[in-house]
């Protein structure tokens, strides 16, 4: 065989090559990049950063449950049952205001039917810069509309392997695609106890000095919530935005004590609701003054998570308007919270029954 038909006969090879595995790629799309999931296919959800965005972009929904950790857990049939939605959800752990606003112009961008969103507004990612993003290593080749860098997905062994292929082990295995209540929903995964609590809990040493509010905080928070909240709410006033500050545990409030950020934060969360109330498509929920829940330790695995049953609670509550703030009753509200948590007895948490019972001794 001559030496020129040899290689042409190998570029051929390789171009097949490369074109079967191209095609399989596309075809499965296991990250829906470039369609729904394909019909007969069973589809396993379980990494919500490489998902999300193709799930927004390709699904059939005309409701969207998205935020941080504090959503993963919520059950899109509980919300569609009460709203008569049809809705996905896109949590992402650790995000911040921006990374989950960048999602939904994603949905909204492909997706002209989106009657309701609903999503958290972490107090945690609050004050800080309106371009933060705490994740790294995105997989920028999912999230953009650029042609040229889909080479990264199409031609990618680690996509093949890991995702593709997994489809396909997934489906012999007996698997059908992950529903929406299920997909990245921990829940079951952890025990919730007070005791465990107690014994897992590091607390912060007592700073001394008091925390307030800067003119800079003020700006961040103005710039953060204008740039990934506010923005999308005033660009779509057919659409209901169903805002919520979720119950962290005691324990977080404890922090803010110790570390001397309490009326810090407080004032945050005051000059939050104020921007968000003047905006009459926000539902705007909070769950801080639900003290019944907050001061519970078994309902959480840590100081910021709570288990199903507040997950539920929290999806019965705004769907009932239980806990909606509004400019007539927010700043009863925020004396509550001022009376409450800057005056509660932190300490009392950290003693056990029995050195209860031998101090009175």
């Amino acid at each position: 065989m001559k030496t020129s038909t040899y290689i042409k006969i190998t570029i051929a090879g390789i171009i097949l090559t490369l074109g079967a595995f191209i095609g399989i790629n596309v075809y499965v799309d296991p990250l829906f990049h470039y369609h729904a999931p394909t019909e007969g296919l069973e589809y396993p959800l379980y990494d919500e950063r490489y998902m999300n965005y193709g799930i927004a972009k390709h699904f059939t929904y005309d409701s969207i449950i998205t935020g941080t950790s504090m959503t993963q857990n919520f059950k899109t049939s509980l919300w569609d049952n009460y709203f008569g939605t049809t809705s996905i959800k896109t949590p992402f752990a650790g995000a911040t205001y921006k990374e989950v606003n960048d999602l939904l112009k994603c949905a909204f961008d492909h997706n002209d039917s989106i009657a309701v969103v609903m999503r958290s507004l972490d107090p945690t990612v609050l004050i800080v810069e309106k371009d933060e993003m705490d994740y790294e290593d995105y997989p920028d080749y999912l999230y953009d509309n650029n042609l040229l860098n889909d080479v990264n997905y199409v031609l990618n062994k680690e996509i093949f392997f890991s995702f593709t292929e997994y489809v396909r082990t997934f489906m012999k295995l007996g698997g059908s695609s992950t529903d929406f209540d299920t997909y990245k929903n921990w829940s079951g995964m952890y025990q919730y106890d007070e005791n465990l609590m107690r014994e897992s809990f590091v607390r912060r040493e007592k700073q001394e000095e008091i925390q307030v509010l800067s003119e800079d905080d003020v700006r961040k928070i103005k710039e953060n919530l204008e740039a990934n909240v506010i923005s999308l709410v005033r660009e779509h006033p057919e659409t209901d935005f169903y805002l919520f500050f979720p119950p962290y545990s005691i324990y977080f409030w404890d922090d803010l004590s110790q570390d001397g950020q309490m009326l810090r934060t407080l004032e945050a969360h005051r000059k939050a609701i104020e921007m968000l109330l003047e905006y009459e498509n926000i539902k705007l929920y909070s769950f801080f003054d639900n003290t019944d829940i907050i001061c519970n330790l078994n309902y959480y695995k840590d100081s910021l998570h709570y288990n199903q049953e507040i997950s539920d609670l929290i999806m019965d509550s705004m769907a009932l308007g239980e806990g909606r703030l509004t400019k007539e009753n927010y700043k009863e509200y925020m004396e509550f919270l001022h009376e409450f948590y800057v005056n509660y007895d932190y300490e009392a948490l950290f003693y056990q029954p029995e050195e209860i019972e031998t101090e009175e001794m």
